[in-house]
């Protein structure tokens, strides 16, 4: 076989193999993280959300209980939300940014209570706690809201 022809295979031979090793190992870092630290997330969260404003335009302190459930780069869940003279559940659906922050959209089981929105959550390095912020809208408030998010896992 010509010297060229071999050199042109292995020149093509190793750019699909560094294709096909590029996509693995950034398809990898979204595994290890429902393979890892996921695995850390799945069960129950307790918590408050101090929302700027309240349905009386002051602010207001609302307690969370999240259940949550990874499935490889997905989370999925439900919230119950108390406070500001309400009581509301909430399902959660999101994913992985990295190892280390989650995002989700919320919406109420209630088709009556409409109320809706967007987190993002930042796990600690002892993945024990997530905090961070959230935006929606709010049935009470009848407008936006938004506030800090300071969630624990609790210990079964």
């Amino acid at each position: 076989m010509d010297v060229k022809i071999t050199a042109a295979l292995i020149s093509a031979a190793a750019t699909l193999i560094g294709v096909m090793l590029s996509w693995l190992l950034s398809n990898l870092k979204y595994s290890s993280a429902s393979n890892g630290k996921g695995r850390l997330l799945d069960g129950s969260w307790r918590g408050t959300t101090s929302q700027t404003s309240g349905p009386q335009g002051t602010a207001i302190e609302v307690d969370l209980v999240l259940e949550l459930k990874t499935s490889w780069r997905k989370i999925s869940g439900t919230c119950r939300v108390k406070g500001g003279g309400d009581e509301l559940n909430v399902e959660l659906s999101g994913g992985y940014r990295d190892l280390e922050h989650v995002f989700f959209a919320y919406n109420s089981k209630n088709k009556n209570k409409v109320n809706f929105g967007y987190i993002l959550l930042k796990l600690n390095g002892n993945s024990d706690t997530l905090n961070g912020k959230m935006i929606g809208y709010g049935n009470m408030s009848q407008g936006l809201v938004m506030g800090n998010i300071a969630l624990t896992k609790i210990k079964h």
